[in-house]
Parts: structure tokens; sequence; C-alpha cells
């Protein structure tokens, strides 16, 4: 058998074979320098590592990612990674309003994380797309309505009913709201401000609000226990005449049973 001839070169000491094998003394002696980067995560389109360009902003890593996803994205509690420091983020003002405050310049290694936002509103009744809708820092009225694709003509905004669920008196507060005031007027105390888990109801103007109109919705909601009944006026001792009391469950097993007053 020919064993074939190897050649040894010496340099500082490190014997480093090449010939036969087919290695070069220098194969790693020179790495091609890696590209600079930047990373865009959460809810965008294409989440991922993209090339850094000179000049890049926030907005620019945005749109090669595909933009965020309106329907999950929390624009407001993004944040921004830059040398191993967080800072948030608001893309709120940027997206709606072109606010180019935070939209800033980017450095190589940057990483943009664009977080899912879990909070939730629930519209029914009369408008075009009753369901749930994710509920935004600072989301008034009028812009959940927006969110789902606002009220239909047969609507009628002077009688809309907010239900809040509040945990810590373990209830679900009911309030009547005339949005026409806000809409007709400016009269802004009429646009209230919307927490997450709210339940919205706008009526028609066809007929007059019944307290089980909110039946079947806060059913599909699993807020209403399986022995859940309307009580006639007066009987829970403490309400007057135009209410009525509606006990329902709660969306958390800590809490067995709300009283929603209507």
């Amino acid at each position: 058998m020919k064993i074939p001839m190897l050649n040894i070169v010496r340099a500082f000491g490190i014997a480093i074979l090449f010939g036969a094998f087919g290695w070069s003394a220098n194969a790693d002696s020179d790495p091609k320098p890696k590209a600079p980067t930047v990373t865009v995560l959460g809810a965008v389109k294409d989440p991922g590592t993209y090339d850094y360009r000179v000049n890049m902003t926030v907005m620019d890593a945005l749109t090669v990612s595909g933009g965020v996803v309106v329907d999950s994205a929390d624009l407001s509690s993004a944040t921004l990674t830059h040398d191993g420091k967080e800072r948030p983020l608001d893309l709120t003002g940027l997206l709606k309003r072109g606010d180019l405050v935070n939209n800033v310049t980017l450095s190589p290694g940057d990483c943009i994380i664009v977080p899912e936002n879990h909070s939730r509103v629930y519209v029914f009744g009369e408008v075009r797309r009753p369901g749930f809708c994710n509920l935004h820092a600072n989301d008034r009225l009028v812009d959940v309505l927006a969110a789902v694709g606002g009220p239909l003509p047969t609507s009628d905004l002077d009688k809309i009913s907010l239900i809040h669920i509040s945990p810590k008196k373990n209830c679900a507060i009911f309030e009547k709201d005339d949005l026409g005031r806000y809409l007709r007027f400016g009269d802004g105390s009429a646009n209230k401000l919307i927490q997450a888990g709210d339940c919205i109801y706008v009526p028609s103007k066809e007929r007059s609000f019944r307290p089980q109109d909110l039946w079947v919705p806060l059913q599909k909601l699993h807020l209403l226990n399986d022995n859940a009944r309307l009580i006639p006026p007066g009987d829970g001792g403490h309400c007057d005449l135009n209410h009525s009391i509606m006990l329902v469950s709660s969306l958390t097993r800590s809490v067995p049973r709300y009283i929603l007053e209507l």
C-alpha cells in the first residue's frame, strides 16, 4: 500500500498537516466577518433576524418583518434592546398617528419585541362585527366600537350598556352610557375609558333595552353560572324599582359568583 506523503509545516510550535488531505495552512486564519443584523420578534407577520442597513429605523425593521399583526399586537408594550439594555418602545403613536418620536435609528444587534395583546373587550348588539376585540392602552368607547367595524344604522348610541367586571368588589358593575352626547356635543365624559374584560352592548333603536338582551352574550362569555336568574326589582333589598339583579359567575375560578346590577 502506498502511503501519501504528508507535508508538515511548523508555525509557532504547532504542526499543521496539509496536502494529501486537502487541508490548507490558512484555511481558518481569515474567517469572513458576520454581516450586522437586527432582530424583530413577537406579534409581527414574519419574525426573525434581518440584515442591518445603515441608518435603519424602527419603521424599517417592522417593514422588513412584514409589519405588526394588527389584531394581536400590543403596540404600547413593545421594547427595544440595545447593548443588552431594554427600553420601552411605544409603537401606538408611530403606527396610528405617524408620531416619529419612537422611530429611532437602530444599531447592529438591536432587538425589537412586539408582545401579543391578551386584553380583550366584548361587544354585542347593533355593531358590524359583534364579538371580541383587543384592548389597547387608553382605548375609549369610540375606539372599541371602531375596532368592531362601527355601529349599525339601527343602533341606539344613546343607550349603550357597559359591564365592568370588578374582582375587588366581587361584582360586575353595570352602567348605561349616552355616547350621543360625545358625538353631538363633544362631551368627553360620555366617551368612557374601557378596561380589559369589559362587555359592551349596543341596543337597537327599534325597541327598548331589556335585561334579557344581555343573557345570550353573557352565556357565550361563560359569565353566567348554571343557576343564574333574573331577580325582580325590589327582591334584592337594596335596589330601587328601576333596577334588576342578575347572578353571574366569574371569569376566574378564584371568585365563584358575581352580582350584576342592572
